[in-house]
């Protein structure tokens, strides 16, 4: 009989260990972050006791108390109150998972906290960025668009009279829309170079990072925002010594046709870039830069006049442009420091199979990957507002 008791206690004892090692453990991460100098809270606190944060006993404390009752809340142990008969006094205070209750100075940038009680399911808040202002009045003069929206390949010579064969008055006052309430995939996402990846990357591993896990994101911001369903192709196009845009044009057309519901196709690239790193800020954060490319299926002739591609037709040529501007307009006006000029070429890309098609480069293979991550937020609500989505 005593054996057992001592077994029993034993036991208990060492479960109590446990209890104990465990939310110590985890009362020690919580407030054991490192300061912008990368210096050690709990250690500076204990040194300079005179230091100016809300670190204190009563902090300590309180944290420890939380990771005690999270442990209780979730294990189903009986025998923890009989154990530690304190903690049946012990007020339980969830404040959601989040340290900042503890804490009453700022956090140093770039600490995002993410709720482990939630299933670990990390969503972002973005502030309303500031609105900057487009001057729609000038979108008749092909010089002022010339020199605020558009750059172009070399051997288009880009000048007014090239701009001048569009309407982008007409183009800016279109209602594009997108109909959430057909059934099926409303948006395809597709890699005409699907092992584009970027500077801190292996291209190696393009499968699992890269413009795929960029596509990855976009789509899942698109439905997540906006309901939108999502059909996200990774596949490849390099087949031999064929151009990937041709063998593109050979698949993506039967998965458009075999999708009706389709009503937006985005091709989404990083650029190439031999050594010139381009970023800007969002919401305090480097951001790979987003570039919008039509190919107008145009090129000069030996007299420098334009003359169409006769074997590239695109017959959505103006559908379009009509959505790259209208994306550059809302890009300008909410997030004018990631946003490069609509570029121009004499090809057609991948933009003739739907109306509304967009080629997209999100930043290039000078970004790092969490630049290109960060721009992905600000594509989706430039595509949310062109299509009134909100």
């Amino acid at each position: 009989m005593t054996k057992k008791y001592g077994q029993t206690v034993l036991l208990q004892h060492l479960l109590v260990a446990l209890l104990v090692g465990v939310t110590a453990k985890a009362t020690y991460d919580d407030i054991n972050f490192h300061l912008r100098d990368g210096g050690n809270l709990i250690f500076t606190k204990t040194a300079i006791s005179t230091l100016d944060t809300p670190f204190d006993a009563h902090s300590l404390i309180k944290s420890y108390v939380n990771n005690v009752t999270k442990v209780i809340v979730k294990s189903p142990i009986s025998y923890i109150y009989s154990s530690l008969p304190f903690t049946q006094q012990l007020p339980i205070f969830l404040p959601g998972g989040y340290i900042t209750g503890a804490f009453d100075f700022e956090i140093p940038s770039g600490h995002d906290f993410i709720n482990l009680d939630t299933g670990n399911v990390y969503t972002p808040v973005f502030p309303t960025p500031v609105v900057q202002n487009v001057d729609l009045s000038r979108f008749d003069d092909p010089e002022y668009l010339v020199s605020n929206f558009f750059v172009a390949d070399a051997q288009l010579a880009l000048d007014a009279a090239l701009i001048s064969q569009w309407d982008f008055e007409e183009f800016i006052s279109r209602e594009l829309t997108i109909d959430t309430s057909i059934e099926g995939p409303h948006v395809l996402i597709f890699h005409t170079h699907n092992t584009e990846v970027y500077i801190d990357e292996d291209w190696r591993d393009y499968e699992n990072g890269g413009v795929i896990a960029i596509g990855n994101a976009l789509a899942d911001e698109l439905e997540r925002r906006f309901g939108l369903e999502v059909l996200h192709i990774t596949d490849g196009y390099k087949i031999d010594s064929r151009n990937e845009y041709d063998v593109v044009d050979t698949i993506m057309p039967q998965i458009i046709a075999d999708n009706p519901s389709l009503q937006l196709s985005i091709d989404l690239h990083s650029d190439g870039l031999d050594g010139i790193h381009l970023a800007g800020e969002v919401n305090g954060e480097s951001s790979a830069k987003l570039m919008f490319v039509n190919g107008i299926t145009q090129m000069r002739n030996g007299n420098g006049d334009l003359v169409y591609m006769q074997h590239l037709v695109n017959d959505n040529l103006e559908d379009n442009l009509a959505l790259s501007m209208q994306a550059q307009i809302v890009g300008l006006t909410y997030y004018p420091d990631i946003m490069r000029r609509i570029y121009l070429k004499p090809y057609r890309y991948s933009t003739h199979m739907l109306p509304n098609s967009l080629l997209v480069e999100v930043g290039a293979n000078t970004n790092t990957f969490a630049e290109a991550l960060v721009a992905v937020q600000p594509l989706a609500d430039i595509i949310g507002k062109v299509f009134n989505l909100y």
